[in-house]
């Protein structure tokens, strides 16, 4: 029917099921109404599903010591997967580096040399659970050139770890889980603040479980 290939063409994948009802109820059954009408409903619940899918929240976390950060990368390494964004944010020296170092390692091996993609810009590990990409954007001058380290490609069959995300400008993912790193009183301290989309929320919920509720701030 018209009407159900429209709502197939207006519908990304991932909302396609939490619309299907209309196609078997209101969308078919009142196919008399005027064409633009029904288009307008379809087109502002997709709109609607599409703003809370991206919707981000946020949570942050006290990590009392460098050995928290590592524990956090160690155990974030068992969620993600080829396809999802990290972005990582901070201050030079907060811990984005360490993050990644870190994370990269629990995957290869503490002996795994992991160094910092400071000129090379982007280093490329291939892991058990698929490859991982680390980037450091920070010497980038236009966010175009993004494009030239491959980053279409990693977004596409890769973990994508990605130091001063600012650089993507409006090349920014739709989905991602942010971790920005700040400074406390103390300098063995850190607090990192997790923005995530709705895709991450179910890490966030097993990521809680290795920090004590005074930690949660």
């Amino acid at each position: 029917m018209k009407n159900d290939k429209l709502v197939k063409n207006l519908i990304p994948c991932k909302v396609l099921l939490k619309v299907t009802f209309l196609k078997n109820t209101s969308l078919v059954q009142r196919a008399n109404i005027a064409q633009e009408n029904e288009v307008g409903k379809v087109v502002t619940l997709i709109w609607y599903q599409i703003k809370r899918h991206y919707k981000t929240k946020m949570i942050k976390f006290l990590l009392t010591n460098c050995f928290e950060t590592k524990k956090l990368a160690q155990k974030m390494s068992f969620f993600l997967k080829p396809k999802d964004i990290v972005l990582l944010k901070g201050d030079l020296g907060a811990g984005k580096s360490y993050f990644a170092r870190a994370f990269i390692q629990s995957l290869l091996g503490e002996e795994t040399e992991v160094p910092s993609p400071t000129f090379t810009l982007v280093q490329e590990y291939e892991t058990s659970i698929g490859p991982v990409w680390h980037f450091d954007l920070y010497r980038l001058k236009n966010e175009e050139e993004v494009f030239e380290l491959g980053i279409d490609e990693a977004f596409a069959r890769a973990i994508s770890l990605i130091e001063w995300p600012e650089r993507l400008g409006s090349y920014t993912p739709k989905e991602y889980i942010c971790l920005d790193f700040s400074f406390t009183e103390n300098p063995d301290e850190r607090i990192v603040t997790f923005s995530f989309t709705q895709k991450y929320e179910f890490m966030i919920e097993r990521i809680k479980d290795l920090f004590p509720e005074k930690k949660i701030i």
